[in-house]
C-alpha cells in the first residue's frame, strides 16, 4: 500500500510541475509577442528610412532648383544694376551737357 505522505507528495510534485508548465507557456507566448513587435519595428523603420530617402532626394532637387532661381535672380539684379548705372550715367552727361550749354549761352549773350 502507498503512504498517504507519498501520495501528498506526488500530488505537490505533480502541481508544481503544472504550474512550472503554465508558466513556461505564458513566458513562451510574452517572447513570442515580443519578437513579432521587434519584427513589426524592423519593418516600420525600414519604411521611415524609405520615406526619409525619398524626402532627402525631394529636397535635394529643391534646394537645386532654388540655387538656380538665384543665380538667375543674381544676373537679372546685375543687369538691371549695369543698365541703371549707364542711364545715370547718362542723364549725367545730358545735364551736364545742358548746363555747359546754357552757361555757354549766358556768356555770349
Amino acid at each position: 500500500m502507498i503512504e498517504p505522505n507519498s501520495l501528498f507528495q506526488l500530488q505537490t510534485n505533480l502541481i508544481d510541475l503544472k504550474v512550472d508548465m503554465a508558466v513556461s507557456m505564458a513566458i513562451d507566448r510574452v517572447v513570442d509577442q515580443i519578437t513579432g513587435l521587434r519584427n513589426e519595428m524592423n519593418a516600420q523603420f525600414a519604411s521611415m528610412t524609405t520615406h526619409f530617402n525619398s524626402l532627402d532626394k525631394r529636397v535635394a532637387v529643391i534646394e537645386s532648383r532654388l540655387g538656380i532661381v538665384d543665380g538667375k535672380k543674381k544676373v537679372i539684379y546685375g543687369s538691371v544694376r549695369t543698365y541703371f548705372d549707364k542711364t545715370i550715367w547718362w542723364f549725367s552727361a545730358a545735364g551736364f551737357s545742358w548746363l555747359l550749354y546754357n552757361l555757354s549761352r549766358f556768356h555770349i549773350s
